[in-house]
């Protein structure tokens, strides 16, 4: 081969490029040669002129877009702001709609009657019809402003219950079951507020039908509760009345059919057990005592009232009286009243409360005065003095027997003292909680009905009764004999246990009066003398100083309160503490004085002077204890050393309770 030579490189080169250029060509299936085929048959020029066109016409469509978008938010705003103005709602709290897709259902708008006016003012009976048929969404402040602001109530009435006999809303507008369900719901709910509020004649009795299951409605059991609910809501003694017609009723559906009689009536005695007013319960309490009804009917009417609540407490005070309640309830019962009567009379009488009860919140009732006219009410007392005739065995009645001495009565405390006359060899046992700090707290009389009971000093030992037992086993005493020798000493120890109970009870009194005195602004010293002491029954020693002094005079003192306290038997209370240096036996002898007719006890502190009679001219009985302390002197209470001298008198009186004072056994 020869040289390569530059022209030769170049020969070859244009030699293979004609090459490619031929084969590139038959590729091509022939035809003429075409150098711009990747622009699509057209200069690029020409292809991106195409482009800018295509461009600004879908820019145009765009707009065109967007304009009727905004338009259409324009017309939404519109009607809101419209809406506004007829009262209703708000623009600035209205969310508009945000921009959804085409494909969205829940973009289209629900479809709404034609030519309804914005303002509820301009609306007609059938547009209100129209609207309900189709589910207006206006529909809810459109039912309240025919409650509230309607000029025309009769025909505003008379929409509403137009609307009330209509479903919610129709299949084509809400296909969901449970959301028609609740549609309807809200519908008759929003429609028995509206009667309400419309507050006519006519609409209160609507509701009174509607209550009773008398109005055909789209469901009437619903309409029924929100109308009960309704009349419970706004009470007035014509809505009680109405509820108390539709309660004691059997009624009787729109169609006739006593078919969901019961159960309307069941779900109406809930809304009544959950939200009457006081007043509605003790009427219906006071129903149940005088209608002749079945037992199942009592007691489900029961359910209203059973529960344990202050609003309840009145008409449960009521119910007791009539005897239909089961042993349980009534058990029950009386220890809710043993709790709330003793706040009530600690607090007529200005004392403390026992610690149970003051922290037992539901002892506590809002009006202590009303509470107490119902205890001590003459039927109620004749309730509880029917109970006390039963007692067999007192410790297992002492709710009942707490609840009797708490209630100042005549003719209960003549029947406490006669059972506890009857049961006296059973011992104060089952009165050992009253007045000392417990839940009950005694009325002053019941002290008379514990000192007529037979009592007995306890005795210094027992050598002489063990030493006389000893002789008599020694000459070979009889079984008859010992039994009654055993019988005696028992009778003995039973009568030493009432003295201790009745010492107790006395002292327990004192010191409720005491903190009675130095509560009230009558107190002391300076305040007694405003108490008049000179005109107390049993006169103070003249050196004495008053350090407490505490009078009661019922019912002069309660006047002015309820009917059943102002009717009490009369009860008089005088109570003074007075303090002095003086020789014990000085002011054990000047109170002896007084008391012609008494008997003396020794106490751990003192001396005990103990009187019961019937002063001359006068009809109430009276009970006189006097307590002599020589506080510096211990025991030695009959010294004629001086020194500080404590002294208590506590003056009942009362109408008697038994024929004649007992005698008191002395030591």
């Amino acid at each position: 081969m020869g040289t390569i030579t530059p022209t030769k490189i170049v020969l070859i080169a244009c030699g293979l490029l004609a090459l490619i250029m031929f084969a590139a060509r038959g590729c091509g299936g022939g035809g003429v040669e075409n150098f711009t085929e990747p622009w699509g048959g057209m200069s690029r020029d020409e292809w991106l002129a195409q482009k800018s066109r295509r461009e600004q016409e879908e820019a145009k469509k765009d707009a065109v877009k967007e304009k009727a978008e905004e338009k259409e938010k324009k017309e939404q705003a519109q009607k809101i702001k419209e809406d506004a103005e007829a009262g209703k709602t708000s623009v600035n709290n209205t969310r508009l709609p945000t921009r959804r897709s085409r494909n969205d259902p829940t973009a289209r708008r629900k479809p709404q009657p034609p030519g309804l006016p914005g303002n509820f003012a301009d609306w007609k009976p059938e547009d209100y019809y129209a609207a309900g048929k189709t589910n207006d969404r206006r529909m809810d402040k459109a039912i309240r402003y025919l409650g509230n602001r309607h000029p025309d109530k009769k025909t505003a009435v008379q929409i509403l219950l137009k609307l009330l006999a209509e479903p919610a809303s129709d299949t084509q507008t809400v296909k969901s079951r449970r959301s028609r369900r609740k549609g309807e719901t809200q519908r008759i709910e929003a429609i028995v507020v509206a009667l309400a509020d419309a507050d006519t004649p006519e609409a209160w009795r609507a509701i009174e039908r509607l209550a009773a299951g008398e109005m055909k409605t789209a469901d009437e059991l619903l309409a029924a509760v929100a109308a009960a609910e309704m009349l419970v809501e706004r009470p007035s003694r014509e809505n009680e009345d109405a509820l108390l017609r539709t309660i004691t009723m059997a009624g009787r559906s729109c169609n006739g059919r006593r078919a969901g009689d019961e159960q309307r009536r069941e779900k109406i005695l809930a809304v009544v057990k959950k939200s009457a007013a006081p007043s509605l319960r003790l009427r219906l309490a006071e129903y149940m005592i005088a209608a002749d009804m079945p037992r199942e009917r009592f007691d489900e009417l029961w359910t209203c009232l059973g529960e344990s609540l202050p609003e309840n407490l009145m008409p449960q005070i009521a119910v007791y009286q009539c005897g239909r309640l089961a042993p349980e309830t009534v058990e029950s019962l009386e220890k809710r009243f043993v709790a709330a009567g003793g706040f009530a009379i600690c607090r007529l009488l200005g004392a403390p409360l026992p610690d149970k009860i003051e922290k037992d919140a539901d002892a506590a009732p809002d009006d202590y005065r009303a509470v107490a006219g119902r205890l001590w009410s003459a039927d109620f007392a004749g309730a509880v003095g029917r109970r006390l005739l039963a007692i067999d065995e007192m410790d297992q009645n002492k709710e009942l027997i707490s609840l009797a001495a708490a209630i100042p009565d005549r003719s209960l405390r003549a029947a406490l003292h006669r059972l506890l006359e009857l049961h006296w060899d059973q011992e104060p046992k089952a009165l050992e909680s009253i007045a000392f700090g417990e839940r009950a707290a005694p009325e002053p009389g019941f002290l008379m009905s514990v000192k007529m009971l037979p009592r007995q000093d306890p005795l210094p030992g027992d050598e002489p009764r063990s030493s006389s037992k000893r002789r008599a086993d020694k000459r070979g005493a009889s079984a008859k004999a010992q039994a009654l020798l055993e019988a005696r000493r028992q009778r003995d120890e039973t009568a030493r246990r009432w003295m201790a109970y009745s010492k107790k009870l006395t002292q327990a009194m004192c010191r409720q009066f005491r903190e009675a005195a130095l509560a009230s602004p009558r107190t002391g010293r300076r305040a007694g003398d405003s108490l008049d002491i000179d005109a107390f029954p049993i006169k103070p020693h003249p050196n004495a100083e008053v350090v407490a002094a505490y009078k009661l005079d019922w019912p002069e003192d309660l006047k002015g309160t309820t009917e059943s306290l102002a009717a009490l038997s009369p009860l008089k209370v005088h109570y003074i503490r007075t303090a002095q240096l003086a020789r014990p036996a000085a002011v054990v002898g000047y109170y002896r004085r007084q008391l012609p007719a008494h008997e003396e006890h020794d106490t751990d502190e003192g001396i005990w002077l103990d009187a019961l009679d019937r002063p001359a001219g006068s009809s109430l009985a009276r009970s006189i204890d006097v307590f002599v302390e020589a506080a510096d002197l211990g025991n030695q209470h009959l010294a004629n050393r001086e020194g500080r001298t404590i002294v208590e008198v506590l003056v009942v009186q009362c109408d008697p309770v038994g024929q004649s004072p007992p005698k008191t056994a002395g030591k």
